[in-house]
């Protein structure tokens, strides 16, 4: 049977050694299931004569029990000085980036893909604040700066829509920041103004244009309308991707047969777009 090991389930793992790594986070357990990390250094001598080249860490218990004998000073690690962390992504001018899409993985929605110009769902802006992409317009480039720490959607002039979701602090910057990688953090405001479930963005998937006609008479199987007289019904006529192309034109006066047979002579048309497959959370 097919099987993966999920990316939800990778980040979760994630989650619980950094939990681990809060001091006195398991010290209501037995010595014998407390759990610690611990950094170590080692190796004081040259791995090889001339350019040095660290060979590829082994895995075997002969190389875990040199990795330990050679270990000269260890620390165990603690959740101040620990941060989980995702590529770093500078907001760039002229980027697509990608939108919320339910149908992705998370692996997808974080990567980019630099020969098609798109960027991932997150950036981070000049003031170190993140935010994650809602709707990139249409697959738009990004032109304007996402900007400010409002919880509510935050929407750019071009068209973009995006969400704060925190700022990365002084103290962060100095021990997890770098050219490749950024801390991962809460905002304690963007948590209790979540509303889990909700709808913030539409997404439309497909259009087509419809049809509404107005008769002077009853054709057979036409559904009234609403607002129902004995002068005039109204008509749907369905969309292709239901089995049936209306027609590009009407005429008013113009007498057509009716669905089920009969005619009709038509006194008013309508136009309108349906939407479907168009929500995403």
């Amino acid at each position: 049977m097919p099987s993966i090991i999920t990316n939800n389930f990778k980040i979760t793992l994630a989650k619980q050694v950094y939990n681990l790594l809060e001091i006195g986070a398991n010290s209501y357990l037995p010595a014998e299931k407390k759990s610690y990390v611990y950094a170590f250094i080692g190796k004081q001598l040259p791995w090889n004569t001339g350019t040095e080249v660290a060979p590829t860490p082994q895995q075997s218990i002969v190389a875990q029990n040199d990795y330990y004998k050679r270990g000269i000073y260890a620390k165990q690690l603690s959740i101040e000085n620990s941060s989980l962390v995702v590529p770093r992504i500078n907001w760039t001018s002229g980027t697509k980036y990608r939108e919320y899409d339910d149908t992705l993985a998370l692996s997808d929605l974080a990567s980019s893909n630099t020969t098609q110009n798109l960027g991932p769902i997150y950036v981070m802006n000049s003031d170190r604040n993140v935010y994650l992409c809602l709707s990139n317009n249409v697959s738009a480039n990004s032109t304007v700066e996402p900007t400010g720490t409002s919880t509510s959607i935050i929407t750019t002039t071009d068209g973009y829509r995006w969400k704060y979701v925190y700022t990365i602090p002084v103290g962060s910057v100095l021990k997890f920041f770098s050219n490749e990688y950024m801390p991962v953090l809460s905002d304690v405001a963007v948590q209790s103004e979540a509303s889990e479930g909700e709808i913030d963005t539409v997404i439309i998937g497909n259009t087509t244009r419809a049809i509404v006609i107005k008769f002077a008479n009853e054709p057979l199987e036409l559904e009234t309308d609403p607002t129902y007289t004995e002068t005039f019904y109204y008509l749907y006529l369905k969309s292709p991707q239901f089995g049936v192309n209306p027609p590009e034109e009407y005429e008013i006066g113009e007498q057509i047969q009716g669905v089920g047979g009969g005619n009709a002579i038509i006194k008013d048309i309508q136009y309108f777009s349906l939407v479907r497959d168009e929500t995403a959370n």
